[in-house]
């Protein structure tokens, strides 16, 4: 396992793209002596790696055991969001002790404020409600809750099957003016266009639309090129910002895995247009082999990066937004947010796109490491969206009541009722 840590040492000096805006963040000899004190089993392997990634400040970070993921992930079975000093349950997986609304006042008997301060650096010194406390529960083995009659109750934390993330790609009607669009991911550039296709009449209807991305796993920025003539206005907007453009740390390693995994997709897309953006990349990819940081001229993919709005698309889009949308949702909600017809509304993303266009590589003895091999440009002005995300246009602060009621929905309805009658 030590050869492992030092090929992950390795990666994040040589291949990653934030190892020139970070060298000397990390301190991998402080974890080389905890390996050296005591044979340790792969879960605790896999938490000491975890732990020295924590040392980059980049969410986009992940080590993975692939054994462990071929017997399944576990988790706690619910999750948790912590509002002032109680961590209230907002979603019940597979452990039936607890329901939603349920609060946590402490965990392994300690307060819940104390707990925060012993893992901080777990929580990223983020603020509560993007705060991401499965990253602690873990670490934890109890916890005392006050159920729905008030009672207080201690239980013994379980670990379940984790549960594989529901894709949702749908269109509801909520009214005769107003359509809700939920996209959980942008995972396969087919979604949406297959959606577009089966919902064009119906949406072609509705002259206010609410996207919902609260929960959007990312995916393929490519994926929704398709809703971009919606989303803008009929006038038009210009795309291109050669601020907001991205580097491609092109070593030898990261192209050899990129254009590897761009193949993969190639091989599932059927949108013409999303063939020419991956077919285009693969391209400057090899193009740029060895080339260190570079830009990629996708004016090339993209010579009209002017894009003006359908006369058949809505009016009005309200995008609900929340810390559990990153990656691709990320980039999904920055572009949106360039139409005058978009108003953002709810929570600020969870901003991952600072180092972006992850890759996987296999470290040796079944564990992986996935790794970012691009930067936006903007991080050298201050601009960087780590800890801050896509701040939206209207907050809406999270609070209890989010549990039982739809409270984003609601004002997202009132505000379009309201404004644009």
């Amino acid at each position: 396992m030590k050869y492992v840590f030092s090929k992950v040492v390795e990666t994040m000096h040589a291949d990653y793209a934030g190892s020139t805006d970070k060298r000397g963040w990390d301190d991998p000899e402080r974890y080389r002596k905890e390996l050296n004190d005591q044979p340790l089993c792969r879960e605790q392997f896999t938490n000491v790696v975890k732990d020295y990634l924590l040392d980059f400040e980049d969410p986009h970070l992940f080590f993975v055991d692939r054994k462990q993921k071929a017997v399944g992930q576990k988790d706690r079975g619910f999750q948790l969001r912590r509002f002032k000093d109680e961590l209230f349950v907002t979603h019940v997986g597979r452990e039936q002790r607890v329901v939603k609304g349920d609060r946590f006042i402490r965990l392994d008997d300690t307060p819940v404020h104390i707990v925060k301060q012993t893992y901080n650096r777990l929580l990223r010194n983020e603020t509560a409600e993007r705060e991401n406390w499965s990253k602690v529960l873990p670490y934890v083995q109890s916890g005392t809750f006050i159920d729905q009659e008030g009672a207080e109750r201690t239980i013994e934390f379980t670990n379940y099957p984790s549960e594989p993330p529901v894709a949702v790609h749908a269109v509801q009607s909520l009214d005769q003016d107003i359509a809700l669009i939920t996209l959980t991911d942008f995972a396969n550039p087919n979604d949406v266009h297959d959606l577009l296709k089966r919902e064009r009449e119906s949406l072609s209807k509705k002259k206010k639309w609410i996207f919902d991305v609260r929960v959007n796993h990312g995916g393929s920025d490519a994926s929704f090129h398709p809703l971009l003539d919606y989303v803008m206005p009929i006038e038009g907007v210009e795309l291109y910002d050669e601020s907001e453009m991205s580097q491609y740390f092109c070593t030898e390693n990261n192209t050899d895995r990129m254009v590897h995994f761009l193949h993969e997709q190639l091989e599932s897309v059927e949108d013409p247009g999303t063939v020419d953006v991956l077919t285009f990349v693969i391209r400057e990819w090899e193009r740029h082999r060895g080339a260190g940081f570079v830009d990629f001229d996708h004016q090339q993919v993209l010579p009209n990066t002017f894009i003006r709005g359908r006369s058949d698309g809505p009016e009005h889009i309200v995008l609900l937004t929340d810390v559990m949308c990153g990656s691709s949702g990320d980039s999904f909600v920055e572009v949106c947010k360039k139409s005058s017809k978009v108003t953002v509304m709810a929570r600020a993303t969870l901003g991952l796109n600072d180092y972006a266009n992850i890759v996987t590589e296999d470290v040796g003895e079944g564990f992986e490491l996935m790794y970012a091999t691009s930067r936006l440009k903007r991080i050298d002005e201050g601009k960087g969206m780590t800890g801050v995300g896509i701040v939206p246009d209207i907050h809406i602060p999270w609070t209890p009541d989010h549990i039982h009621t739809d409270v984003d929905l609601h004002r997202a309805i009132q505000f379009l009722n309201k404004s644009f009658n």
